[in-house]
Formats: C-alpha cells, structure tokens, sequence
C-alpha cells in the first residue's frame, strides 16, 4: 500500500512535471562582456528554477564564424533544450549547423 504514492510520484516525475532544461548562450566571442552578461541572465534565471541550466560558449578571442559553428555542433550534441546565438555569419551558422539542428528535430 505505501509502494502506490511513490509509483504515482514518479510516474508524474518522468512524464513532465520533473524534466530539467538546459539553455545553451553562443556569444560572438567568449571574452566579451555583452555576452557574459547574457550568460548571467540566463543564470539568474535558473536560480528561480530547479529544472533549468545554463550552458556558455563561443568563439575563445576574436570573432570566427567556423568556431562559432562547431560550438553549436558540439552543444547540440550535449542535447541542450533551448540555444541563444549572437550570430557572426547568419548564413553560414544556418548552412553550417542548424540545418542539421532541425533535422535531430531540435525545436526553433
């Protein structure tokens, strides 16, 4: 009988109410304060959730648009939930990455 509230806790767990998220930043570089800033909002954010993290990174120094497409390449591997990109080249970033975004049905 004490075996039915727990089955019924976790089943409600697993179907929704207990999932976590995790936001992923891209700034056009790691080293910019602007983009720091984005990533503090986002943890800032999260500190009034249980459920969400946040994730940073970008380009290490200078503004390169084939960085910035193998960080979201690699994020999107870490199956984040939500991504938030400062875009160097928005062409190249949509032909480079998230085309295949779309098709693991990563959700725009």
């Amino acid at each position: 009988m004490w075996l039915r509230p727990i089955i019924s806790l976790l089943v409600f767990c697993f179907s929704f109410q207990c999932a976590s998220y995790t936001i992923a930043v891209v700034g056009k570089t790691k080293n910019d304060s602007f983009y720091e800033q984005s990533y503090k909002g986002c943890l800032e954010f999260a500190k009034t959730r249980t459920d969400v993290s946040c994730l940073y990174d970008g380009a290490d120094d200078y503004q390169d648009v084939r960085t910035q497409v193998l960080v979201v390449k690699e994020l999107m591997e870490k199956n984040i939930d939500a991504l938030m990109v400062s875009t160097t080249d928005s062409n190249y970033l949509v032909k480079g990455a998230l085309k295949l975004a779309k098709k693991r049905t990563f959700q725009f």
